[in-house]
């Protein structure tokens, strides 16, 4: 065809999620796999949270709430977080398409570090925007020293947002409280930039210096990303949260597609804030899996991230593809990191008890 498309559209690598069950079962012919490749919860939704949910299935004729009032005041009333200053997305991803949307014009830029989650470059590039990211640390943390520099270096003229994964995906690591209060007390007040503080792996965090409840503070230009898809265990239903200014929302808002979150995700949502020994069950379930899977890598003397989000990454010393097609020949999906300029490190996600003793077998052959 000859109908002409933007530069940055045609540049655009899409993003490309783990590999599915499905999928490998059509190209290996194994009747069985190990799916850790997409740091989904491991464990299956309670039978009570499935009956609240089918009680809810005869209304689906009607269209979602899209002022989302009972999610905003069950959150207001558990964690006083200000209606004012909530809105939700399906996923966070979209959230993030919408902070770009609605504060970059096309030749903007975003700032952002290299291996921090490939959404924020993506949806950048889909918008026209010039994403920046800035190189990690040798131990694979996000270096917001650079971040201070890149910004003295372009006064005014420098980036409209900030992305900050802290826990980080997909290395897992940690900014503490001392280092990422530090830059926020610096920078936290500016009207030229909005700064995007993304949470997503929050829960799991068992860092000695973790970072406080961020939308509390008295941050005039820092947004908090929250989302249901890992501690709470809700991926498939796609629910994403921003707290944020109250100008900030109204922007998000008005750009928003109607009706973005759909009902069962609102109603979840509502049942795993009511109901916290289930997001306590998997978050001990993770963060057991995760020691273990640290533990075994300690003992193979590999190197790795120690973990704040439900899964591990680690440095296999190998092509990150052929390792991981070695590991879907045994019936284990891993996820290779090439795309975000890993060549030689795997992330794996923490499973059920009985998939984690199968992973560490498998990578007890491989490592032999």
């Amino acid at each position: 065809m000859n109908i002409k498309v933007a530069p940055e559209i045609a540049a655009l690598v899409p993003y490309r999620p783990g590999k599915s069950l499905a999928e490998a079962k059509r190209q290996y012919g194994l009747s069985h796999f190990i799916k850790l490749a997409s740091n989904e919860c491991p464990l299956d939704l309670p039978a009570d949270l499935v009956s609240y949910l089918s009680e809810a299935l005869p209304q689906m004729n009607r269209y979602p709430d899209p002022v989302f009032f009972d999610l905003k005041q069950e959150l207001h009333s558990k964690y006083k977080i200000p209606v004012s200053k909530m809105s939700f997305g399906n996923g966070s991803n979209e959230i993030i398409d919408l902070l770009i949307r609605g504060f970059c014009l096309p030749g903007d830029e975003i700032l952002t570090s290299r291996g921090a989650f490939i959404a924020y470059k993506i949806c950048a590039q889909a918008a026209r925007v010039r994403p920046v990211e800035l190189p990690l640390l040798p131990n694979y943390e996000i270096d917001l020293g650079s971040f201070e520099a890149y910004l003295e270096a372009h006064p005014g003229v420098g980036p409209k947002l900030i992305f900050i994964p802290n826990p980080n995906n997909p290395t897992g690591a940690y900014l503490s409280r001392k280092k990422l209060l530090s830059f926020l007390d610096k920078y936290g007040q500016r009207e030229d930039f909005l700064i995007v503080i993304d949470q997503a792996y929050d829960e799991f965090v068992t860092h000695g210096d973790p970072v406080p409840e961020l939308w509390s503070a008295d941050y005039k230009n820092v947004c908090v990303l929250k989302t249901w898809s890992k501690v709470q265990g809700l991926a498939g239903l796609r629910l994403g949260m921003i707290i944020a200014d109250e100008f900030v929302i109204d922007i998000l808002d008005r750009i928003r597609n109607p009706f973005n979150v759909n009902t069962l995700a609102q109603k979840a949502a509502l049942w795993t804030i009511q109901n916290p020994h289930w997001t306590d069950k998997i978050k001990d379930q993770v963060i057991r899996g995760r020691e273990q899977f640290q533990n075994f890598l300690d003992s193979k003397k590999m190197t790795y991230v120690p973990s704040q989000g439900n899964f591990v990454f680690f440095d296999t010393t190998q092509d990150s593809s052929v390792f991981c097609d070695e590991a879907l020949k045994k019936g284990l999906i891993l996820r290779p990191l090439k795309n975000y300029g890993f060549n030689t490190e795997v992330r794996m996600s923490v499973g059920t008890d009985e998939e984690n003793e199968f992973a560490l077998g498998v990578l007890a052959e491989l490592f032999e």
